[in-house]
């Protein structure tokens, strides 16, 4: 029954996802259909569904029930006994990213500050980077579930994926879409927005032939500025003298003598 769904285990090329979201939203295709016209299993069609962002969850395709009711089904059930395990792990990940969705839609921001991202931007450890690589191949965790596990920001997660060339396009990250539509993304891309203006303006300033002369004047109004707090100093210490001697002339005779006497 398996070779039937020969392109199963092969890549999703855009224009077959034009073919699918087009027959899934416009003709309204059932399941089992569209697993007969692309030549892949129903979980494969369910899988990619949801990872293009046309469904949140695998009960809502079209010809779901009569998918599970059908033979087809408990077939491909007896056939992924020995990996019942890790299918269970899939869908709890499936049911936490659900929970993602969920609160980004209610607009709960304080959900998202929960989550303890303080090991982003450390060095991953040859361990870590081994347990990054089975939650991603073999477990298929979504993004944000990762980034939970390793208290590390989605984008760390997302550079490391690419830094061991495991992904090549962020599309194709399963959870992708759940993180671009959280704040956590939002505020990512705020900041590189801001690091790269202020990195922009650097360089421009180390290349503009006039900023050393800009350095040069901005210290030459520093002495200026010192100069008049001397001067002003100065002034009003010139100021107190001719007080003082127009006091002494204006005491008469007697006074002069007495502070010619005294000097």
């Amino acid at each position: 029954m398996n070779a039937f769904y020969t392109n199963t285990a092969k890549s999703w090329y855009p224009d077959e996802d034009c073919r699918l979201m087009r027959a899934y939203k416009y003709r309204e295709a059932t399941l089992m259909q569209l697993s007969q016209a692309h030549k892949r299993s129903p979980a494969a069609i369910m899988k990619r569904l949801k990872r293009i962002g046309i469904i949140k969850y695998i009960q809502q395709v079209k010809g779901y029930d009569e998918y599970i009711n059908s033979d087809m089904y408990f077939i491909m059930k007896e056939q992924q006994e020995p990996k019942e395990n890790q299918e269970s792990l899939i869908q709890e990940s499936l049911i936490q990213e659900t929970q993602v969705l969920q609160t980004i839609e209610e607009g709960d921001e304080e959900a998202e500050l929960v989550v303890d991202y303080s090991n982003t931007n450390q060095p991953w450890l040859k361990e870590e980077e081994e347990q990054l690589i089975g939650e991603y191949r073999m477990q298929e965790l979504p993004l944000m579930t990762i980034a939970a596990n390793h208290n590390r920001h989605p984008a760390d997660i997302i550079a490391e994926l690419k830094a061991l060339k495991i992904v090549k396009t962020l599309n194709t990250i399963t959870g992708y879409n759940a993180y671009k539509m959280s704040h956590l993304y939002s505020d990512h891309q705020k900041e590189l927005r801001e690091q790269h203006k202020a990195q922009k303006a650097k360089a421009e300033e180390e290349q503009n032939p006039l900023t050393p002369l800009k350095k040069e004047l901005i210290e030459i109004k520093s002495e200026i500025v010192e100069l008049r707090s001397e001067i002003v100093d100065l002034k009003s210490l010139f100021s107190e003298m001719f007080r003082f001697v127009r006091s002494v002339f204006s005491c008469g005779p007697q006074m002069r003598h007495m502070v010619k006497n005294r000097t």
